[in-house]
């Protein structure tokens, strides 16, 4: 997954994407730490994040912003570590849980970010034990795990994918509401993966609805969206059980 977009033909980065195209040198505290400015290393030294307004223009967001992002990942960090019985049992749950922490739609711009990454990780003063090929390099098609591609990308209107290298870029479709944004990426969130001939890949349209309900749908519109979705060849009906 390529995870570079292009606004006004600028490349950006999703700040959800840091810490995958870091190879977890940049974990989401980190992330949101250095852009509140508050990490003693200064990883992100003179970046700003941001997101485009309702007008589609970038606005900064302020250091400030990130203190209540980067308080709701420590109390995430604290309470895995508290439950773990085994070291690092929690890992993939933090990975799972932590990236929808940081702000959906909020980008950096991609030149800042290489620079500011490259003054860090690069000098002489940061040094890792056994060190391999390529650990301090970024990585733009990472592997992300495929239930949180939708995660990555979320708050990006209506990407589309261009030319062969694989990157996005951002149209300025403002005709298009929010919630047919969102109808199309529940259809990719549920649906992508579902096998037309395996009906036990087919989600339930209540579990459909719910999220909805979550991301702003009234009830009764939750269950309206979730029936549209549904492709053609998807029966309604229930499962047939096992004999």
């Amino acid at each position: 997954m390529n995870v570079i977009l292009l606004i006004d033909s600028r490349e950006v980065i999703p700040v959800r994407a840091i810490p995958f195209i870091t190879g977890g040198l940049m974990s989401p505290i980190n992330v949101a730490a250095s852009l509140a400015n508050i990490d003693l290393p200064k990883k992100l030294k003179g970046i700003t994040a941001h997101h485009l307004s309702s007008n589609g223009v970038p606005a900064s967001m302020l250091p400030k912003e990130w203190d209540g992002i980067t308080a709701g990942l420590q109390a995430l960090s604290d309470k895995l570590q508290l439950s773990e019985k085994i070291k690092d049992e929690n890992n993939l749950v933090w990975r799972r849980d932590s990236i929808p922490l940081l702000p959906a739609g909020v980008f950096v711009w991609k030149d800042e970010f290489e620079q500011a990454f490259t003054r860090f990780y690069g000098s002489d003063s940061h040094i890792r034990l056994e060190e391999r090929p390529g650990d301090r390099e970024l990585n733009y098609s990472p592997m992300i795990p495929s239930e949180l591609h939708m995660t990555v990308a979320e708050g990006f209107t209506m990407p589309i994918k261009t030319g062969v290298s694989g990157k996005m870029t951002l149209t300025n479709h403002g005709y298009l509401s929010e919630k047919l944004v969102r109808m199309n990426q529940a259809a990719e969130k549920f649906w992508a993966n579902a096998d037309r001939n395996e009906r036990d890949t087919h989600p339930d349209n209540g579990k459909v609805a719910a999220w909805f309900e979550q991301n702003g749908f009234s009830s009764t519109l939750a269950w309206k969206a979730a029936t549209l979705i549904r492709p053609e060849w998807a029966p309604t009906g229930r499962k047939p059980e096992e004999q």
